[in-house]
């Protein structure tokens, strides 16, 4: 794997930037991607907007108010996108990346995070005076601009007690003040954290790829967690209360010791840390567009390997490693796991981290090779031309 420094943000360097901004504020990264060239051009946005797998939107500034968006959902047709106006539009095609290898290689500029955190990258283009209305998230987000500029304003942090805007499709905020104005032009980055409100509206015809962040809530935690003991352990996983004394007083009362138990019942499954992170390891390699991947049987993995010089990871693939309590490694990839041999280490996690490896020779790799052609995780050349 690389052990290259990571290029700074701009004129912040990777170190400065994760100790004194990621999470905490946001940021203009001016000039983060030196002579940024677009990965993708309107039309091919425009086109992927017609893909019936791609989830995609088009929003509609209708008036002057807070709520004055309209949003239609995709798939397009050509016609309806022909037609659109001149301006205060704006279409949104999610996991962009995962169509187009060339979007994706945008996440090698983000290798100082762990790959995993990475859900997506959205591309939008924006015609003058378009966007989506003052908002917040709730993972991090990296705002690339690409062609054209687009002014940004960034309010203060919201939390739960934070009012929205009622509107049926998007989550607005009504009263937003903005204490950042930032115009940003081809190659600036925006770093916004969890939480802060922001409103991106495009000055000229513009393209912007947002980097999202994922962020597991404790809801997902907690019930795919739930969801891994009931597979191993089932029925046997249960509150018990040997030797506990006869009730006195109120029979109906929950006692401090019962919750004890309790807490001691989830807490042996959450300090599992084998059940953990094989449970978190196939819930962050989930993929995006399920209907992307190219599987296909054992044989046929086998045949096609023969014919490959190297491999590297399908756009549209996830892959995670987690060492097990023996120390060996794990691989994971779209969901599926595969105990990896100590010989094969090193490749693996190139090729895990999205690293082009070698195609491997020995008997061993060339086994594990085909088990990634057969859960979708290897390019193809078809994916490598899109």
């Amino acid at each position: 794997m690389s052990s290259q420094p990571a290029p700074p943000l701009g004129t912040m360097t990777v170190e400065a930037f994760l100790a004194g901004v990621w999470q905490r504020r946001p940021a203009l990264l001016r000039g983060a991607f030196a002579d940024f060239v677009d990965p993708i051009d309107p039309d091919d946005l425009g086109g992927l907007a017609m893909e019936p797998a791609a989830e995609a939107r088009l929003v509609h500034r209708t008036g002057d108010g807070p709520a004055d968006y309209a949003v239609d959902h995709g798939p397009f047709t050509e016609a309806v996108l022909a037609a659109l106006p001149v301006r205060g539009w704006s279409l949104l095609v999610q996991a962009a990346d995962c169509w187009m290898p060339a979007v994706a290689r945008l996440r090698e500029r983000f290798a100082f995070l762990p790959a995993w955190r990475v859900d997506d990258i959205m591309v939008s283009f924006a015609a003058p005076q378009g966007g989506v209305g003052p908002h917040f998230d709730h993972y991090d987000v990296f705002l690339i601009q690409g062609m054209g500029s687009r002014r940004w304003r960034v309010g203060g942090r919201c939390d739960g007690d934070t009012r929205l805007q009622p509107h049926p499709d998007l989550k607005l905020l009504p009263g937003f003040e903005a204490v950042e104005d930032w115009v940003l032009e081809p190659g600036d980055m925006l770093y916004i954290p969890p939480g802060f409100a922001h409103d991106g509206v495009a000055i000229e015809p513009s393209l912007t790829y947002s980097v999202g962040f994922r962020a597991p809530s404790a809801e997902q935690a907690l019930l795919g967690l739930a969801g891994a003991v009931t597979d191993r352990e089932g029925e046997f996983a249960r509150f018990a209360d040997p030797g506990r004394p006869p009730v006195a007083g109120a029979g109906a009362h929950i006692g401090a010791a019962d919750l004890d138990r309790l807490r001691g019942l989830l807490r042996r499954m959450i300090d599992d840390e084998e059940r953990l992170a094989d449970w978190f390891a196939r819930f962050v390699t989930e993929p995006k567009i399920e209907d992307l991947l190219d599987t296909m049987p054992t044989e046929d993995a086998i045949g096609l390997l023969g014919s490959v010089d190297s491999l590297a990871l399908d756009p549209a693939a996830r892959a995670a490693t987690v060492s097990d309590r023996d120390g060996g490694l794990v691989l994971y990839v779209n969901g599926e796991a595969y105990a990896v041999p100590t010989d094969q280490v090193a490749w693996v996690e190139a090729f895990a981290a999205g690293e082009t490896v070698p195609r491997p020779l020995d008997p061993a790799g060339q086994t594990l090779a085909a088990w990634l052609f057969t859960v979708g995780g290897v390019m193809t050349s078809e994916d490598e031309d899109g």
